[in-house]
């Protein structure tokens, strides 16, 4: 089973993302997210397996020291795969939380993959999956009429397991944040 640590953004910016979703629907590029009930993020780490009870037993405090911060969704990516992602901007604030990741459930599974290994983090919120050639140009355009760069707050951090897709724990970010 495959875990991540993910983050989420504020309800404008996840309604934006979920807005591209659609319009790339429109030409012909399935939803990989509302199918599976996702929700738009940046993934900080990935593992192929995890200590899910003691990962569980962390994310708490993990939340309550980060706090809500700013990113700018500034450019969108067409990857070899046909995998199409908006790329943040690395913040401070990012690339902290990323470390800070990386520090507190380390040990607790297997090397982290893919690209949010620690030493080759591509922070991205993806927006498509394997788009087939035919389809990649509509998808760029639909893309390059929406208003990027968007300024955006990661406000959540959540633990998932796939697939099929659980949302294991999920915590608003900040010492006084209260939705578990």
């Amino acid at each position: 089973m495959s875990y991540a640590v993910i983050v989420f953004f504020d309800p404008e910016t996840d309604a934006f993302v979920r807005r591209l979703w659609k319009g790339l629907e429109q030409v012909g590029v399935p939803n990989r997210y509302e199918i599976i009930k996702g929700r738009p993020h940046i993934s900080l780490g990935v593992w192929d397996d995890l200590n899910e009870a003691e990962a569980i037993r962390r994310l708490p405090d993990f939340a309550r020291r980060a706090r809500p911060f700013a990113v700018s969704l500034a450019a969108a990516a067409l990857l070899p795969d046909g995998d199409v992602y908006l790329i943040p901007d690395v913040t401070p604030e990012l690339l902290h939380l990323y470390t800070e990741t990386h520090r507190v459930f380390a040990g607790l599974g297997q090397q982290p993959r893919g690209n949010c290994r620690h030493d080759c983090w591509l922070p991205h919120a993806t927006i498509g999956y394997h788009v087939e050639p035919s389809r990649q140009l509509p998808a760029l355009d639909i893309i390059r009429k929406a208003a990027l760069p968007l300024q955006a707050q990661v406000t959540e951090v959540g633990l998932i397991r796939f697939h099929p897709l659980v949302f294991v724990a999920c915590r608003e970010l900040g010492p006084d944040a209260t939705r578990a």
